[in-house]
């Protein structure tokens, strides 16, 4: 499958900056490209879709989650795409090393030709792929609840 044929899809809604994306794809004509999934009627619709509890499932139909987050808490949406088997390219700052471990591709998130480099590399090595799938079950098994509990009471003992 070559790169032109993989739509972006856009889970998120992105409230005002989502309106600047738009232009710039309009600008370049790429509206067949890029799939905004929250602007049609059966998610707009949907409670599961509004509360994210539909993610997981739109995670399993996806080649690849693509989360050039700048700042996170922790990156959630990371984690959840390793736990549904999906390869993950994220930003190689803030905590998202971290979420991702060694599953993850790593990217400077203002950086387009990496990042595009690095959505081709996923869409053309299956060899890779395999192996991000692989890594990140195994990874996001550190983040279990048992294993969140165990480190919370952890800290408690140690208080």
């Amino acid at each position: 499958m070559s790169d032109s044929t993989i739509p972006l899809v856009v889970i998120g809604d992105g409230g005002a900056y989502k309106q600047k994306v738009k232009t710039f794809i309009a600008e370049n004509g790429m509206q067949q490209k890029v799939i905004f999934l929250s602007e049609s009627p059966a998610a707009q619709s949907s409670a599961s879709y509004r509360s994210a509890i539909d993610f997981p499932a739109i995670y399993q139909m996806a080649t690849a989650m693509i989360y050039p987050s700048i700042f996170e808490g922790f990156g959630i949406p990371v984690l959840e795409a390793l736990c549904s088997r999906l390869p993950v390219i994220t930003s190689n700052v803030s905590c998202m090393p971290e979420t991702g471990g060694d599953a993850a591709l790593y990217v400077n998130p203002a950086s387009a030709d990496e990042m595009a480099m690095a959505m081709q590399t996923l869409a053309t090595d299956k060899d890779l792929k395999d192996e991000m799938i692989a890594k990140g079950i195994v990874h996001a098994q550190k983040f279990s609840q048992q294993k969140t509990a165990e480190a919370v009471m952890n800290l408690y003992i140690s208080l």
